[in-house]
């Protein structure tokens, strides 16, 4: 509204927005601070759709956004976690047997891992809802045969448990 309200709608032209758009590049944040590129380009965006609904009402001749320019958004450098890094967020992630449906041949997302200052911990998803994914056929026959040979490990360290617990002697076996 500051920067652009005042202004009738049918004398908006180009250079007003890209005059626009400048000024949220250099001081249009909170506080005076710059937006991002990506940011001025989503408002741009916006801007854009609401000119082109002001054309088809008949509000405007043209839509001016159309003949602007908004700042390009520079390419990301993603860099990838380093082989430690992943390890630990994997080790954290590890899918837990009541999230996997092996009938339906699904996995369900419903926590992520997050960085934080006491390291890394489980939250809720960012939206906090739950998401389902689908397994092809050979990953869900994989999942199936080593959830068959975890129920069978435990198995095994229950007996065992249970009878050096009974014998009286430790097991030297791993469980």
């Amino acid at each position: 509204m500051p920067a652009l309200g005042s202004r009738p709608l049918a004398k908006l032209e180009p250079a007003d927005l890209d005059a626009f758009y400048r000024r949220l590049l250099t001081s249009g944040g909170s506080g005076g601070r710059p937006l991002a590129p990506g940011t001025v380009r989503r408002i741009h965006g916006i801007l854009r759709r609401a000119l082109n609904q002001g054309v088809k009402w008949g509000w405007l001749g043209i839509n001016p956004a159309t003949a602007t320019t908004p700042p390009r958004v520079p390419a990301s450098n993603v860099k990838p976690p380093s082989p430690e890094a992943l390890g630990r967020v994997l080790r954290r992630a590890e899918v837990e047997w009541p999230d996997l449906d092996l009938d339906s041949a699904t996995v369900s997302i419903e926590r992520g891992i997050v960085d934080s200052p006491d390291g890394l911990v489980e939250k809720g998803t960012k939206t906090h809802s739950a998401r389902r994914v689908s397994l092809d056929a050979k990953t869900a026959a994989a999942v199936a045969e080593h959830h068959e040979r975890m129920m069978n490990r435990a198995a095994m360290c229950r007996l065992e448990t249970s009878a050096s617990t009974t014998s009286g002697t430790s097991s030297q076996r791993s469980c």
